[in-house]
């Protein structure tokens, strides 16, 4: 489409309009520009057709963040299967080592880790498998090993106690996850819920400072604050597609019998509202194929080159990634800039704003 046809100031009176721009007019290092018009401001979105840099791939803060929560004491290896005889539940309860509760209205007999090594050892019950004593030190060897720009991984507890409460286990450098015995939270009681808000909130927080910050989250998707975290996702979006917080990638791990794997993609969907997405999720069914699944999920975060800049059209900086660029990039800036330009070293590679007569059907009729 011609560039004086007054298409480009037509579309200004569009207080929102979404589109991709097409193949032929897009700059060859560039793939699957997606642009959202809102209000006065375009939200764009591209992947750069670059090889990711191996040696650049340590620029990333690191943390994992382990479902405290009692519907995950299954896969801690903390589920009894057997049966414990009335006298012997008489004698652990005298020793301290079984307590009543109520949990969602049912009354229910709760086993200390004493008590379950015990029954255990006699014979009586047998222990469910320990997933997370897998998954947790495989992540944490992968994110210290190969992204984080310190060589360690911040290991968190998060959903227990009333739900909302964290235990932090601290820093694990990159040789020390085979050291790691992980069957639950320390001290921390299991949940009664599954919180993620808080644990979500706490790291970064605590990763305010670091240009980038991968985290990753393992649960079942019982998540009993997921509206107030889709919220606070789309805000934390706005604020990295407008340059007031650095970028943020969380991955979501599903695991367990009974994964809730809506809450997985619920989360995953945020990305739609603002171009940035924060949340991919994952569920593992194969262990032997975690780290292949895992890479895959963050190829879009790999990095291509140490640095980038982007300018509108007046040659405005909208957008600066001084930590490393990754392979997929979003950025807002005025919608009455008429291109954009990717500066990378002493190169710049320009992108017109084109809009198809596709996209612009029904709203013109001369078009």
């Amino acid at each position: 489409m011609a560039r004086d046809d007054g298409y480009f100031e037509k579309i200004q009176t569009v207080p929102d309009l979404e589109f991709t721009i097409p193949a032929q007019e897009t700059a060859r290092e560039f793939n699957n520009v997606t642009v959202k018009k809102k209000g006065a401001f375009f939200q764009i979105r591209l992947t750069l057709m670059m090889e990711p840099r191996k040696d650049l791939s340590k620029v990333w803060k690191t943390a994992v963040a382990l479902d405290a929560s009692a519907s995950m004491r299954s896969v801690y290896g903390r589920r009894l299967h057997g049966h414990i005889p009335d006298n012997v539940a008489r004698e652990y309860e005298k020793s301290g080592w079984l307590k009543r509760a109520n949990r969602d209205g049912r009354k229910i007999k709760v086993f200390t880790r004493q008590a379950a090594e015990d029954a255990i050892k006699r014979g009586l019950v047998s222990a469910s498998p320990n997933i997370m004593d897998y998954l947790g030190p495989e992540f944490i060897r992968y994110l210290s090993g190969q992204l984080d720009v310190d060589d360690e991984t911040t290991l968190i507890f998060w959903g227990g106690d009333n739900g909302n409460q964290l235990e932090a286990y601290g820093n694990v450098k990159k040789d020390q996850p085979d050291e790691l015995f992980i069957d639950g939270p320390p001290t921390m009681m299991f949940g009664k819920r599954s919180f993620l808000l808080p644990a979500f909130k706490y790291l970064t927080e605590q990763f305010a400072q670091a240009p980038m910050s991968m985290l990753v989250f393992i649960s079942d998707g019982q998540i009993g604050d997921l509206s107030e975290l889709k919220k606070y996702t789309t805000d934390l979006a706005r604020e990295i597609m407008n340059n007031r917080h650095n970028l943020v990638k969380c991955i979501l791990v599903g695991v367990g019998d009974e994964i809730r794997e809506t809450t997985l993609l619920e989360l995953e969907a945020v990305a739609s509202a603002t171009c940035i997405g924060i949340w991919d999720y994952m569920m593992v069914n194969d262990l032997r194929e975690v780290l292949q699944i895992f890479t895959e999920v963050i190829s879009s975060s790999q990095i291509v080159a140490s640095s980038a800049k982007i300018y509108d059209d007046q040659g405005n900086e909208v957008k600066a990634y001084s930590g490393g660029l990754p392979a997929t990039v979003a950025f807002s800036m005025p919608s009455t800039s008429r291109w954009f330009e990717l500066e990378i070293g002493n190169q710049r590679t320009r992108q017109l704003i084109t809009v198809s007569k596709y996209a612009l059907k029904g709203l013109f009729d001369e078009y």
